[in-house]
């Protein structure tokens, strides 16, 4: 009888424990596919951002085309993308939707291009936890990156990461 007892309880105990690993082997494979289908959302968008911007600098799209792009963008950051990304394609819309009619003279490129910077910096953070300077940028891509158009991309990305309140690795 009483090794009957010990028997049952044993057995009570195992399903105990088995219930609970489950439990936490359930949640940890939710987490797992919660993070699959995050990375595979945003694991193009770094690139796709990059193109974007050679479109912007190059002017190889229409305003209307880029609008339409930034539209698409901000759509799939507001759908997957971190509190930082969603702030700072919030602010790559208004500055771009912002300046839409306007002259060229009156866009202030400086800022519009600091904003692709950080935003593709974050993403790549986001996406490898891997901090890069938006320096970095300017210096592979611009041909005319002189020290005074430097100081002009320096103010424009520092004054939206201090109004963003990014983190301080996105400073220049």
């Amino acid at each position: 009888m009483k090794m009957e007892f010990i028997n049952s309880v044993i057995t009570v105990l195992g399903f105990i424990v088995s219930f609970y690993l489950l439990r936490s082997s359930f949640s940890q494979e939710i987490q797992k596919q919660k993070t699959d289908i995050y990375l595979n959302q945003l694991s193009e968008m770094p690139m796709t951002i990059l193109k974007m911007l050679d479109s912007v600098i190059f002017k190889q799209k229409s305003q209307d085309a880029l609008v339409a792009d930034i539209r698409d963008l901000s759509n799939r950051i507001m759908a997957y993308g971190t509190a930082d990304s969603i702030h700072i394609a919030t602010k790559m819309f208004e500055l771009s939707y912002g300046t839409h009619n306007k002259s060229e003279t009156e866009k202030d490129i400086f800022s519009i291009t600091a904003i692709y910077v950080l935003l593709f910096c974050q993403l790549k953070y986001d996406l490898t936890n891997i901090w890069i300077s938006p320096d970095h940028y300017y210096r592979t891509k611009l041909n005319d990156y002189t020290t005074e158009h430097r100081e002009s991309y320096r103010r424009a990305n520092d004054s939206l990461v201090n109004e963003l309140q990014l983190d301080k690795n996105l400073l220049f």
